[in-house]
């Protein structure tokens, strides 16, 4: 079973990660499960609303008990795309990257010491750092030098047990 621990309404930059455990459960014969929900409510109320619903609490709870998560480490910036699929605004953004976020995993923010930084304005319906904490086993899937910073505030936020990473982001990691 392939469980995809964050929540997701399609839009054309989504679609492909969407696909991604889609293409996966069907190379290994397994059931895929999606959170019902959007990646992020508008409000703490409506998130609230979300995550104490019986599908997703359900779905959540499903990816909590999970022998292997596998997360991709996000950027902040511009760049990042959560920001150019229109899920996080420039602003929103701005924000997150003057109060220090250095990368993202499943919605949630990080500093590079790897604490949360999260603005009032977010609200993902998603697992959370503790969770991938508490996890059995975190693989982080990153590729690119430019994921430096978000990999080692991973790594410090303690979320991440291994790496599966290309050689850009490798010598960069070494150097």
């Amino acid at each position: 079973m392939l469980v995809d621990a964050f929540g997701h309404t399609t839009t054309e930059d989504i679609a492909p990660a969407v696909e991604v455990t889609n293409s996966l459960g069907r190379k290994f014969g397994a059931e895929v499960i999606h959170i019902p929900s959007p990646g992020f409510a508008p409000s703490a109320e409506v998130a609230e609303n979300f995550l104490s619903s019986r599908s997703v609490s359900t779905t959540l709870d499903r990816a909590r008990s999970a022998d292997v998560l596998i997360v991709a480490v996000g950027i902040v910036g511009k760049e990042s795309l959560l920001v150019t699929a229109g899920y996080v605004d420039p602003s929103t953004m701005t924000a997150l990257v003057e109060a220090g976020a250095v990368g993202e995993v499943f919605g949630r923010y990080f500093d590079a010491e790897g604490r949360e930084v999260m603005p009032d304005t977010l609200h993902p319906i998603s697992l959370t750092l503790d969770d991938l904490r508490n996890a059995r086993r975190v693989i982080a899937a990153a590729g690119g030098a430019e994921k430096e910073a978000a990999v080692r505030g991973a790594l410090s936020a303690g979320i991440v047990d291994e790496l599966a990473i290309d050689d850009s982001l490798a010598r960069a990691l070494v150097d």
